[in-house]
């Protein structure tokens, strides 16, 4: 599903392949479990795209949640090596993505998942990342987390409205 706000686009997925990179390190943060009620094992990818000025950030960040134990533990796979170099595939932009997450950008995507990642106890791991090496940010980053925090913690069953989804990236700033 992809949603065109003219100066700022997202898209969200259930998964991307080609999104795949195999991790150097990991970042393993514990938050509070803050939901009550169950919800199901799932995956979702998201990617964000600003349109202002002559820079574009741009990002892409997947992740799944899977319920279970006594705390809510996030994962994040820093890395972005991958055999041969083959690139990422973008729902918004005519261009490829380098596939993984740099170090750089952990910091922001810890944070974005705080603030909106409302779950009960489980394991959130972020694994699936896409990044331009002159467009990306710290900032495109964050807030890519953060709309994966609220659709990985959508009480919807279903795939969420593309009302939803537009709501959400009316809010960010």
């Amino acid at each position: 599903m992809i949603v065109d706000l003219g100066s700022r686009a997202a898209a969200l997925l259930e998964d991307e392949a080609t999104a795949t990179y195999a991790s150097t390190r990991l970042v393993r943060v514990d938050l509070l479990p803050t939901a009550g009620s169950t919800i199901r094992q799932r995956r979702r990818l998201i990617e964000v795209l600003w349109r202002s000025g002559g820079l574009q950030p741009h990002a892409l960040l997947g992740g799944e949640y899977i319920p279970g134990g006594s705390a809510l533990q996030v994962e994040i796979a820093i890395g972005s090596r991958r055999s041969r170099g083959r690139p990422c595939r973008s729902q918004l932009a005519q261009r490829r993505l380098k596939v993984g997450l740099p170090d750089e950008y952990a910091e922001s995507v810890v944070g974005g998942l705080a603030r909106t990642l409302h779950l009960p106890s489980g394991l959130v791991r972020v694994d699936r990342a896409g990044y331009d090496p002159v467009e990306s940010s710290l900032l495109a980053f964050e807030l890519a987390a953060e709309l994966l925090g609220r659709s990985l913690s959508s009480s919807m069953a279903a795939w969420p409205d593309p009302a939803v989804l537009r709501a959400w990236l009316e809010a960010l700033p």
